[in-house]
């Protein structure tokens, strides 16, 4: 294992639904609205669901392996050939996500305020700024986020309740939407909205206390789940399925229309504060994660060198898509409809293999490893 230090349950946590939480700030949930009309919101409650379902074995693998990073534990319980393989598929999945949701960010970044900022420029600066993050290690990045957390949860509050009193709640209904079967495959294929909840497995082996892993994961989701399903429900609400259907990033529409009073009649500015920091911790965490599972897997003695790299990747990869509407169709047409596989996958398929092998143990020395 890699040595980075260890963070507490409280830091692992806010990094992990940070990670799943910050999909309100782009184009997610007027894309399951247009998927799933008036139960959107069901579809990101069932699709949490889903995601706690692979989750448990998920965690029960890292267990039987204590202290062995995710990328040992997959050499361990798959053998070397499948486990680099699914080492390496859980890291594209990682980065994928990350560089579409980069360019998402970016987008939301021009239409908000840099509206003369090219793209590349963007993307270049804050990519810099979340890369230097992930080269501090997760510990720095705990701290920040548990320093940060209180100020953002009141700019978020803000922006989703402050009109509250205008809500339409009618349009949640029908609230099977477009009928049960559509519905069952869109809580499936959408759990893909929380795959990166694999981070977790990640975080594992740095965590202090591990035997909370199961509890940790399970809090982070769920708040991620509340969010997601809040943010759906007023989106909703506020615009109607399909004024929301149309719009490009719902959450920084509702900030324009949010007001407090006579006083303050101009939230946006709030949006921009909350978006660029919650986003800067959930990218960085991404990044750390994914860098670090790749380091672990190629039995590297330190994740740091890699970052510059793949984070310029990461940003190619971004803007390779010519437009916004490109950026989305592969976002949610293609990331987020597939890559609940990974998630489902790793458990399912690693789990029975390592109880049929007899695997199991703690972390033994040599390269990139070592019991602590």
């Amino acid at each position: 294992m890699i040595r980075q230090g260890h963070i507490g349950r409280s830091q692992a946590i806010l990094l992990v639904w940070y990670v799943l939480a910050t999909k309100v700030f782009l184009n997610v949930p007027s894309s399951l609205l247009s998927e799933a009309f008036s139960a959107a919101w069901l579809v990101t409650l069932g699709g949490g669901v889903v995601a706690f379902l692979g989750l448990v074995p998920a965690v029960t693998l890292m267990r039987r392996f204590e202290d062995m990073p995710l990328a040992r534990v997959l050499d361990e319980a798959g053998g070397l050939v499948l486990g680099k393989i699914a080492s390496l598929g859980a890291s594209v999945t990682l980065l994928a996500i990350l560089g579409v949701a980069l360019r998402e960010f970016g987008e939301s970044v021009t239409i908000s305020t840099l509206s003369r900022t090219p793209m590349n420029i963007i993307m270049v600066t804050f990519v810099a700024l979340v890369g230097y993050s992930a080269y501090s290690g997760i510990e720095s990045s705990g701290r920040l986020t548990t320093f940060l957390t209180p100020f953002l949860l009141i700019l978020f509050g803000l922006i989703l309740f402050s009109d509250i009193s205008d809500l339409n709640l009618r349009q949640i209904f029908p609230l099977l939407g477009p009928g049960p079967g559509r519905l069952a495959v869109s809580m499936l294929t959408r759990s893909s909205i929380y795959a990166e909840v694999m981070v977790m497995l990640i975080l594992y082996p740095y965590l202090r206390e591990r035997r909370d892993a199961l509890a940790v994961a399970t809090w982070a989701l769920a708040l991620g789940v509340a969010v997601l399903t809040t943010t759906e429900v007023i989106i909703s609400s506020a615009f109607g399925i399909e004024g929301s259907e149309r719009l490009l990033f719902p959450f920084l529409q509702l900030a324009r229309l949010s007001t407090l009073g006579r006083f303050v009649t101009r939230l946006d500015p709030l949006f921009v504060f909350l978006s660029f920091f919650a986003a800067a911790l959930s990218f960085s965490t991404v990044l750390w994660a994914a860098v670090t599972h790749l380091a672990e897997a190629l039995r590297l003695k330190d994740h740091r060198p890699l970052i510059a790299p793949i984070s310029a990747v990461v940003v190619a990869g971004g803007l390779l898509p010519r437009c916004l509407l490109n950026v989305i169709d592969i976002s949610f047409g293609v990331i987020y409809m597939w890559a609940w596989i990974p998630l489902v996958l790793l458990p399912g398929l690693f789990l029975p293999l390592a109880v049929l092998r007899g695997k199991k143990g703690t972390a033994t020395a040599g390269p990139g490893g070592g019991r602590r």
